[in-house]
């Protein structure tokens, strides 16, 4: 399960999108079955293109879950493809 979900961060990171709301909540589980399991990762409501820059800076956007938000984030209000690492990190 943890690698179907870090497969989907790399190929979010291919396409220079930032998820910036990765949690268990956004993960679709397509099986009850074991053997048959695969998880995907939805909800992209947050996501952006980070296709100019390596970043997107947030300007006075609604509210992100504190609880997932990297300490670069809570300072100077900058999303990274590092940020959904960090959130990966805490989903598992």
């Amino acid at each position: 399960m943890c690698e179907d979900v870090a497969r989907g961060c790399c190929y979010l990171k291919e396409l220079r999108f930032v998820h910036r709301d990765l949690a268990c909540r956004n993960c679709l589980v397509s099986s009850r079955n074991r053997e048959n399991r695969v998880i995907k990762i939805g909800d992209f409501g947050l996501a952006r293109n980070i296709y100019k820059d390596n970043y997107y800076r947030v300007k006075g956007e609604g509210l992100f879950p504190i609880r997932w938000m990297t300490p670069q984030f809570l300072m100077i209000g900058i999303f990274t493809s590092q940020n959904d690492v960090w959130t990966f990190g805490i989903l598992m």
